[in-house]
């Protein structure tokens, strides 16, 4: 039997021990691992609240419109924001400082009304505050702030003042560890004029010749209903007329002592010299910018922008004149024009062409059909290798504008070419040949790219790839590859020298025009706006893809619908499908493209109104236009 034996008293020392030791280095971790827990929680929370404390003062900042100035003392630092905001009519003036005090380790928000002093002239800070030492941060050991972008100014009595262009500031805490980190605003790029002072009179004077005291006010009517232009809310109706007024603060009308003017080139409104507006019917921006220049220094000026609303925005915005045919001294010409808003019947009746032909007595006859010119020119002796200048004005009766083109043409040097230095221009197919009458038994072609005279250019060697010529049939074929940069004009020479077998050696040249490749929008109109039909959406062309690859697999062209505006019942979303692309008219370089509706549910119910289309040229999206559908508009 064998006995049963308990721990002896060393056995149970030594457990002890053991025991204590592991729950002392437990207890240890436990309270290292809850200090880092807590450290890790108070660091987070203290850069939690310097982060929202850079973000307030951002806010602040970039609201502010009147002037700025950092004041730094020994137990201090404030950064001071002077602002001036309308309210019914009248303006109030406050000013605001964000100060951080060193021994509290704390930034505080204060703010005070500020107003004009009519004995003095001066504007004054009220005693009593409307938020005083407000808490925006603790814990804050530094805060600092970057007023160095100014730009200087003179005023009008002479003196330099200063004026910030940017600001960015930032908040300092201790992480702990006796390491400083930081919470940094982005650099703030100020979209309001701000001088940089520390006194209110400065920043608020409102004696009329200072600029930062004129503002624009809008009426219907007359200047006792005028109301601030508030910039891209303040509403104005096309075909309407406006009474715009330069006003200081104190509310004096100073027309009579700016220039007024319409930033934007293409608008078809005015503005007069008394500052009557007048909204285009068919104003083609959405936004007009206002601008008030004081005539005595332009450079101080105020601005204001309007958004445009109601009617039909229209604009003739360009055209390109199209060769199309050269044949000996008889080119023909065709023409393109891009438009936003017009119909097709108001292209057809709106639009007025007119050509103009330098040196027009070299010109035997032309014919003017609007759109397109044939020309004529006279086979002498004394207009070999002149130039003529031919140039296209469309102009809009609807809207005023006016876009224009031109192409020179020139003669051929000896009278028994084929016109223009045999020079080929406007071809739309990217392959094609010359063939010679007279046959060699050897032949060799070189080419290279070259000005209009026929000039090496060899800075376009790399292009050379993009290019194939090689022997045909006794002339030769010239090719544009894939891959040639389609934004810009090219003149290719190339040269074939012949030999024959018997007589004397002989060579044949031609100048190969390459034109940059264009697309220019069309609006079409339709009676119906069913989503069960398919419609016709239209676009010119010009350059030398054209048609050869119009019918290619995939399409050239990219069709991106920017704009489809219906009517469906709740919950039914319409999307547009292109199914093919064509040829509309190769006379007039007129593309199309058939698109079509599909739908998330029935399309009974849903009322087509417009689809305005982005059409790109694949190889370079940069080249595009819009071709816009109107439903549900009779022509």
């Amino acid at each position: 039997m064998r006995e049963n034996r308990g721990l002896s008293l060393v056995e149970i020392l030594v457990t002890i021990a053991i025991l204590s030791i592991v729950l002392i280095c437990a207890t240890s971790f436990m309270m290292t691992g809850g200090r880092s827990f807590a450290k890790g929680s108070a660091d987070s929370k203290i850069q939690k609240e310097a982060q929202l404390a850079v973000n307030q003062i951002e806010d602040m900042v970039i609201d502010v419109n009147g002037g700025v100035d950092l004041n730094e003392e020994t137990d201090k630092k404030e950064l001071i924001l002077f602002h001036a905001e309308d309210a019914g009519g009248t303006t109030s003036y406050t000013k605001q400082v964000i100060g951080f005090i060193k021994a509290e380790n704390k930034i505080k928000y204060s703010k005070w009304n500020v107003t004009y002093d009519t004995s003095t002239g001066t504007y004054v800070v009220d005693g009593a505050a409307i938020y005083e030492n407000q808490l925006l941060a603790e814990n804050v050991t530094d805060f600092q702030v970057d007023l160095s972008d100014v730009e200087k100014e003179s005023a009008a009595d002479g003196t330099e003042v200063q004026i910030v262009k940017s600001v960015q500031f930032s908040v300092c805490y201790e992480d702990g560890t006796g390491k400083a980190k930081y919470a940094t605003s982005p650099l703030i790029t100020l979209r309001n004029r701000m001088m940089k002072s520390p006194s209110p009179t400065l920043v608020f004077d409102n004696t009329p010749t200072e600029t930062d005291t004129l503002k624009l006010y809008i009426s219907a009517t007359d200047m006792a209903a005028a109301l601030p232009i508030q910039d891209r809310i303040t509403e104005v109706e096309r075909g309407n007329v406006y009474n715009i007024f330069a006003m200081i603060r104190a509310g004096a009308n100073v027309n009579d002592l700016v220039d007024w003017s319409l930033e934007e080139s293409n608008t078809v409104s005015t503005i007069s010299g008394e500052g009557l507006l007048n909204v285009g019917l068919y104003e083609p921006n959405t936004y007009l910018t206002i601008t008030a220049k004081y005539k005595s220094n332009p450079a101080k000026k105020a601005m204001g922008v309007v958004k445009v609303v109601g009617g039909s925005p229209k604009s003739l915005d360009g055209v390109s004149i199209i060769t199309k045919e050269l044949t000996p001294f008889a080119p023909k010409y065709g023409s393109a024009v891009s438009t936003t808003g017009f119909t097709e019947a108001e292209l057809a009746t709106d639009l007025i062409y007119k050509w103009t032909v330098s040196e027009a007595e070299r010109v035997e006859a032309f014919t003017d059909n609007k759109n397109m010119l044939d020309l004529y020119v006279k086979k002498e002796e004394e207009n070999y290798g002149k130039t003529l200048n031919i140039r296209l004005t469309v102009t809009s009766k609807l809207t005023g504008q006016s876009v224009s083109d031109s192409v020179i043409y020139r003669i051929d040097n000896e009278g028994t070419g084929d016109g223009d230095s045999n020079m080929e221009r406007g071809k739309t197919f990217p392959h094609f040949q010359y063939q010679v009458k007279e046959w060699a038994a050897r032949q060799e072609t070189e080419f290279y790219f070259c000005n209009e005279y026929g000039e090496k250019i060899s800075a376009l060697d790399s292009l050379k790839k993009y290019i194939e010529v090689s022997p045909y049939n006794g002339g030769f074929r010239f090719g544009i590859l894939e891959g040639l940069p389609a934004d810009r004009n090219y003149y290719v020479k190339v040269a074939t020298y012949y030999y024959p077998e018997s007589g004397n050696n002989w060579n044949y040249e031609r100048i190969i025009f390459i034109p940059a490749v264009q697309i220019y929008g069309k609006t079409k109109s339709y009676a119906e706006n069913s989503a069960y039909s398919s419609y016709a959406l239209h676009y010119a062309m010009s350059g030398y893809y054209g048609a050869a690859w119009q019918g290619s697999s995939p399409w050239v062209y990219e069709y991106e619908v920017v704009e489809l505006e219906y009517d469906a019942p709740e919950g039914v979303e319409l999307t547009a499908n292109f199914s093919s692309s064509y040829w509309v008219s190769n006379a007039e370089n007129v593309l199309g493209t058939t698109v079509g509706f599909q739908c998330n549910g029935s399309k009974e119910g849903i009322k087509l109104k417009s689809m305005t289309v982005k059409i790109s040229f694949k190889n370079q999206p940069d080249i595009y236009a819009y071709s816009t559908i109107l439903f549900g508009q009779s022509e």
